[in-house]
C-alpha cells in the first residue's frame, strides 16, 4: 500500500522528478513484497516461511519509513534548497537539448559495457570506473528516448525501446547473469514511462511485461548452470548464441499454481528469508549488532583503491551475510546483503526505520534535482545528479553503492562538455592500440 502511494504521487504528470524514486521503490517492491505475496497461496509449500515473514515485516517498517521521508519530509528539504517541484515552473529555455552530447553518452557507455572489460577487468579502481560508465550507456539510452518523444518521432522511440529490451540477453550472453540486464531495461522503462499521459495503458503493458518477464526468468533459471558453463569457459560468442537459442527454443510459460515455479521465484527473489534468517540470529545472541561498521566502510569503499592500496573492504557480502546469519556461502559467491538486512545488523529495527527515513529524503532530493534539470534541458547536470543515483540506489550493500556513486561522480564531470570529446577520443584510441597489439602478439 506505501509502495503504491509513493508510486503514485511520483507518477504525476507536473512532479518533477527523473523517476529514481519510482525505481527504487518497485526494485525493494521486487525484492521484498512479491515472493512473499505469493506465501498467501493456499497450495505454497512454506519452505521458510518464519523467516520469510519476519524480514518481511523490518522491510515493511522500511518501506514506511522511505515513505515518510520521501513524501512528507522532503518536501521542507527541498524547499530549503530553493528548488521547485513542479514542471511548469521549470525554466526551458535556459539550456538546448544536444544530441551530439547524448549520442557521446551512449557511445562511451559502449564502450565501457562492450569492449573494456574483456581488456581492463580486474584492474584496481578501473573496474568501478568501466561500472559507471555502463551506467552512462544507461542514461544514454534514457535521454534518446527522451529525445525521440521530445520530437514526437515515435519511430524512434520504438526502436530504442527494442534495443532496450535487449539488453537482458546481451547481460546473459556476455556476463551469464539475468538481473543486471533485467535492471538496466527496468531503468529505462521506468524513465520512458514519465512521458506517457495514459497511466492505466502503462499499467496493463507493465503487468503483461512483468509476466512474461518472469516467464523468461524460470526458462534462465531452468538452464543456469548450463548457460554460465558454456559462457564462464570462454567460449567462442557463436557458442554462446547458440546454448541462449537452445534455452528460448524451450519456453516456459509462469504457472501460479505449479509450486516448482513459485520455488524458483522464491530461490532468487525473496530477500526476507536472509534477513529474517539475520533476524533470528541476533536475537539469539549469538552475535552482536555491527554497530555501524559495514555503513563505516561503505563510506570508506569511495576512496580509490588507487589511492589506497592497503584497502580491505570489496564488493560481494559473503563474509557479512555468514556473520550475521551463520550461514556459510563460498568465499567465490557473491551474496546480496540488502539494505534491510544491513540496517537491521548495525542498530535493529530502529536502524531500519530511521536508514529508510533517510533514504527516502535523499533519494527525493537526487530525483528532483535530476529531473528539474531535465526538464530544464541541461543534460550536463541532469547527468551529474542521475548517473550516481542509478548507482547509488540498487538496494544492494551500501559498499557497492558508494563506491559505485563515487565512480559515477568523476565519470559525470568528465563527461561535461568540455571534456567529453575528449575522453571519447582517448577510450577509441585505447581500444584500437590494445586489438593491434593483440593481433601482432597472434
Amino acid at each position: 500500500m506505501v509502495a503504491s502511494v509513493i508510486i503514485r504521487k511520483r507518477w504525476k504528470e507536473k512532479e518533477v522528478n527523473s523517476g529514481l524514486t519510482v525505481l527504487y521503490v518497485i526494485n525493494l517492491f521486487l525484492m521484498h513484497c512479491f515472493a512473499a505475496l505469493l506465501y498467501l497461496l493456499p497450495w505454497h509449500r512454506f519452505v521458510e516461511g518464519k523467516y520469510m515473514l519476519d524480514g518481511f515485516q523490518e522491510a515493511t517498517y522500511g518501506m514506511c519509513a522511505f515513505g515518510l521521508g520521501n513524501l512528507i519530509l522532503s518536501p521542507s528539504i527541498l524547499s530549503l534548497l530553493s528548488m521547485p517541484r513542479n514542471r511548469d515552473v521549470v525554466n526551458k529555455t535556459e539550456h538546448k537539448s544536444q544530441p551530439k552530447v547524448i549520442k557521446m553518452y551512449f557511445l562511451i557507455g559502449l564502450i565501457c559495457y562492450f569492449i573494456l572489460p574483456p581488456i581492463l577487468g580486474g584492474l584496481p579502481t578501473v573496474t568501478a570506473l568501466m561500472s559507471a560508465g555502463q551506467q552512462l550507456m544507461i542514461t544514454g539510452l534514457c535521454l534518446l528516448c527522451w529525445q525521440a518523444w521530445q520530437e514526437n518521432n515515435k519511430k524512434r522511440l520504438r526502436r530504442w525501446l527494442i534495443i532496450s529490451f535487449s539488453l537482458p540477453f546481451f547481460s546473459i550472453i556476455l556476463r551469464g547473469f539475468l538481473g543486471e540486464g533485467v535492471m538496466m531495461t527496468l531503468i529505462i522503462l521506468i524513465f520512458t514511462s514519465k512521458f506517457f499521459r495514459s497511466k492505466w495503458r502503462l499499467i496493463v503493458i507493465g503487468v503483461v511485461l512483468f509476466y512474461f518477464g518472469l516467464s523468461f526468468y524460470l526458462m534462465y533459471m531452468r538452464d543456469r548452470d548450463t548457460l554460465r558453463s558454456v559462457i564462464w569457459s570462454d567460449s567462442p560468442m557463436i557458442a554462446r548464441i547458440k546454448v541462449l537459442q537452445d534455452t528460448l527454443s524451450k519456453p516456459i510459460l509462469l504457472n501460479p499454481f505449479n509450486v516448482e515455479h513459485l520455488e524458483s521465484i522464491d530461490e532468487r527473489m525473496n530477500q526476507n528469508i536472509l534477513a529474517g534468517v539475520a533476524v533470528e540470529y541476533l536475537n539469539s545472541g549469538k552475535v552482536d549488532y555491527a554497530h555501524g561498521q559495514t555503513l563505516w566502510e561503505s563510506l570508506l569503499a569511495v576512496i580509490p583503491r588507487v589511492v589506497w592500496q592497503e584497502k580491505n573492504i570489496y564488493a560481494g557480502s559473503p563474509g557479512i551475510v555468514t556473520k550475521y546469519t551463520g550461514v556459510p556461502f563460498s568465499e567465490m559467491t557473491s551474496v546480496g546483503v540488502g539494505q534491510v538486512m544491513e540496517f537491521y545488523i548495525n542498530f535493529g529495527r530502529m536502524g531500519v526505520i530511521i536508514g529508510f527515513l533517510c533514504l527516502g529524503i535523499i533519494v527525493a532530493i537526487i530525483d528532483t534535482m535530476a529531473g528539474y534539470y531535465l526538464a530544464g534541458n541541461n543534460l550536463q547536470k541532469f547527468t551529474l545528479w542521475f548517473l550516481p543515483g542509478l548507482a547509488s540506489f540498487m538496494c544492494g550493500s551500501f559498499v557497492e553503492s558508494t563506491a559505485s556513486a563515487g565512480a559515477s561522480i568523476f565519470i559525470a564531470y568528465l563527461t561535461g562538455s568540455a571534456y567529453l570529446s575528449l575522453l571519447f577520443f582517448i577510450l577509441t584510441l585505447y581500444v584500437l592500440m590494445e586489438l593491434i597489439k593483440r593481433f601482432i602478439l597472434r
